[in-house]
């Protein structure tokens, strides 16, 4: 006869102590189950763009953790790990590299295409050892990026779609310190299909399920309270105080060219402004300048911003986080940084028109409605030394010269 055991659940089957205890199983098994059920994404793509020599791939293979980095030709392939501690979980980010002669631009086709397009994330590299460079450079890549995007055969639907949720992700940009801070912070819906919730049900985190669990934690309470915001347009996202509207965004200036994929925007070598100072007379208001062209170019586009320096291993480490909040929705912590001329970070969603105006503010040797060309003009070109003809004595010179 086999053995069995008497619990008090079995005694006592309807007692609130066994209610309770079956309760709190079923709580930890639908957990388990929810997080095995989440897994990271093996088809999550991230585009590398820039000129020749910007340091695409050098800084690809730091973020990779390998020190000899080997460049590829036209369009180079790699892998990045990603590893999940907190759900064991690990898997590669595609990574695809173009070349920086615009020639090979077609080869994009094999990185971004319609069944990918909704899991790329696209880097632009810029160079401040050639600042003179860095608006044309931004320009054209994001031109041959759009240009490749209205050849792409993606349904109307879907397009906007994406292009909303480029919306949607910068209009609910809040800073990680007030994210922790959930219990003053209002309801922010983040639904796939972008729309609210109207029934005044409490949100399940199985719904979050491209958000990683650490930051659906912080998001839960908030997330619980949508019913405040049932009445509202699905146009509206409610962050703490404000409406913010997803339909036109109430800065004219942000997002004026979104094409509906993620964009950071890096610049690379920034250890090189000491040399700018000393051989080509560069002044911090110079490099305000560059700044709030740049970040201009970021808000109307959406992008983040990272200025990083391999050599000096400088926001490597940061860029790489953040690539991953961004793509896998892993927990980041790192508010803005704009002080420090060789360390600024601004994320998507963070910058405005009135924040980027303290730059400009503060030019006092350079005038901020000057074109970036005037302000920052190419060295002279360095011409090759007038060298003096050499003379050669004939023969016959030599010989008369030795008999006198």
């Amino acid at each position: 006869m086999p053995h069995s055991t008497v619990t008090d659940c079995d005694k006592y089957e309807d007692s609130d102590l066994c209610k309770e205890k079956k309760h709190l199983w079923s709580s930890l098994l639908e957990e388990v189950t929810h997080k095995a059920a989440v897994t990271l994404s093996p088809s999550k793509t991230l585009v590398v763009l820039g000129d020749d020599e910007c340091g695409k791939t050098t800084l690809i293979a730091r973020l990779q953790g390998t020190e000899d980095p080997r460049k590829g030709f036209g369009l180079e392939y790699t892998l990045l790990d990603i590893k999940d501690e907190d759900r064991d979980d690990q898997t590669k980010l595609n990574v695809w590299i173009l070349d920086g002669n615009t020639i090979h631009s077609h080869l994009l086709k094999f990185a971004i295409n319609e069944e990918s397009f909704g899991d790329c994330f696209i880097m632009i590299c810029v160079n401040m050892m050639e600042p003179w460079n860095i608006i044309s450079s931004l320009n054209k890549w994001v031109g041959i990026l759009r240009e490749h995007v209205g050849n792409l055969k993606v349904p109307d639907e879907k397009l906007q779609e994406y292009k909303k949720n480029i919306l949607r992700q910068f209009c609910s940009y809040l800073e990680p310190d007030v994210l922790a801070n959930t219990a003053h912070v209002a309801p922010i819906c983040i639904s796939p299909s972008g729309n609210h919730q109207s029934n005044g049900q409490p949100v399940s985190l199985k719904k979050l399920s491209g958000i990683h669990p650490a930051t659906a934690a912080l998001l839960s309470s908030t997330l619980n309270s949508l019913s405040e915001t049932a009445s509202q347009p699905p146009s509206v996202v409610n962050v703490g105080q404000t409406n913010i509207s997803m339909e036109t965004n109430t800065d004219a200036n942000a997002l004026t060219n979104n094409l509906g994929i993620p964009i950071v925007v890096v610049m690379t070598k920034v250890d090189s402004m000491g040399a700018l100072e000393k051989e080509n007379q560069f002044t911090e208001e110079h490099f305000d300048f560059i700044q709030m062209h740049v970040r201009r170019f970021c808000l109307s586009y959406g992008a983040a911003l990272f200025y990083v320096s391999v050599k000096e291993d400088k926001n490597c480490d940061l860029l790489n986080r953040y690539l991953q909040s961004r793509i896998y929705g892993f927990p980041f912590s790192q508010t803005a940084y704009v002080v420090e001329r060789d360390c600024i970070f601004v994320p998507a969603g963070w910058d405005n028109p009135k924040k980027i105006g303290i730059l400009e503010e503060n030019l006092t040797q350079v005038q901020p409605h000057s074109l970036y060309s005037d302000v920052v003009p190419p060295p002279p070109s360095k011409k090759a030394a007038v060298r003096e003809p050499e003379l050669f004595a004939q023969d016959d010179q030599v010989g008369c010269i030795i008999c006198s």
